[in-house]
């Protein structure tokens, strides 16, 4: 047994040399490889210089872009250029929507780095940190102005190339980048209406493999707006996609943020009374059955009830306990969630309605 052991020590050390070597391996492989790209970087710089007239300069500036990508990872913007250039030299490049889908995209990526950038900057020989995160003026905001060239470029894809193999990502890049702008405006509205556009249309799109996201971040979009119906609908699309898809990787993106936000958008239907009879109870009662999954169904309650605990409504919690028995009568935790009832009526005497007892479950 002990030479067996022995063995198993040994061939584990092996491996782990054999891990280490490897690691070492890529690391020096892709500094080799970015020591390469620089080089073909500098000369493809050095022959534009040397020929500028020479007849198919399209062709080596996209050739330009394509290492600028990691050569200038901080410097984005130069990438974003390199990439306009072709088809200012060739408007009918071939590809030419990824060659517009890149400088859009790269030209976001730069602008967001450049306020990021800015930001940090001020924030390091700040003393009140919080104030000056909370005014920034506008030219270090996203907003439409600065980013206007990349939601053209986009734009231009929609229109003009509906069936480019990137019209479904860039319906999600426009609905993401309203939304980053509306995150950051003063006045947030339109910016949520126009990203809920985009994914809309991405929502719709059947068959797509982006349409879940085009529906989750829909829901985002209504969640964040206010629009906590429309929220709660999309978010039960999306659990019922997870349902049926328990696999896909799209589960852990989807699920808790669902499970969570529509827990919130419940809540919300009693808006700040936290006193009357609660309208979040009998909402789920209508629909739960109807949208959601028991599991997830029970998850949502769950979540809705210590939400309601935790903003001090606690007959509000007894509302939703009421509508878990209601909607689940077999479940095996009702002797529990009847049991914490009493303990609430019990804690909280004085906050007990006209009615109450005789309407609650524990009663039937």
């Amino acid at each position: 047994m002990r030479k067996k052991n022995i063995l198993i020590l040994i061939i584990l050390f092996v491996t782990t040399i054999v891990f280490a070597i490897s690691e070492d391996q890529i690391r020096q492989r892709g500094e080799e490889n970015l020591k390469f790209k620089k080089n073909v970087y500098e000369k493809t710089l050095a022959f534009i210089n040397e020929h500028p007239n020479y007849p198919d300069l399209a062709t080596v500036y996209f050739n330009l872009a394509e290492v600028s990508v990691d050569v200038n990872v901080d410097n984005p913007r130069l990438t974003a250029k390199y990439y306009k250039k072709v088809l200012e030299y060739n408007p009918d490049f071939i590809g030419r929507d990824a060659i517009i889908y890149n400088y859009a995209y790269h030209y976001v990526k730069s602008e967001k780095l450049r306020i990021s950038n800015q930001q940090n900057e001020i924030l390091m020989s700040s003393v009140d940190d919080q104030s000056i995160a909370m005014n920034w003026p506008d030219s270090l905001r996203l907003n439409p102005n600065g980013l206007q060239p990349a939601i053209d470029a986009y734009k231009d894809i929609l229109t003009n190339m509906p069936n480019s193999e990137y019209y479904s990502e860039v319906l999600y890049r426009l609905g993401s980048l309203y939304f980053d702008i509306a995150l950051d405006a003063r006045d947030a509205r339109e910016y949520y209406k126009e990203s809920i556009k985009y994914f809309d249309i991405l929502a719709n799109r059947k068959n797509d493999e982006l349409q879940p996201y085009g529906l989750f971040h829909r829901a985002w979009s209504n969640f964040t707006s206010g629009l906590y119906e429309k929220a709660i609908d999309d978010f039960s699309k999306i659990l019922k996609i997870v349902a049926e898809n328990k696999n896909s990787n799209q589960t852990q993106y989807f699920e808790s943020d669902a499970i969570e936000n529509i827990a919130f958008s419940l809540t919300q239907y009693d808006e700040n009374d936290f006193e009357q009879k609660s309208k979040a109870a009998e909402k789920a009662k209508e629909t739960f059955l109807s949208l959601i999954d028991e599991k997830y169904g029970k998850n949502i309650l769950n979540k809705a009830i210590q939400m309601k605990l935790d903003l001090n409504a606690p007959m509000q919690a007894i509302d939703l306990y009421n509508s878990y028995i209601s909607l689940y009568p077999t479940s095996l935790e009702i002797p529990t969630y009847i049991d914490s009832i009493i303990t609430v009526y019990k804690r909280y005497p004085d906050r007990i309605r006209d009615n109450d007892l005789e309407s609650s479950v524990i009663d039937d």
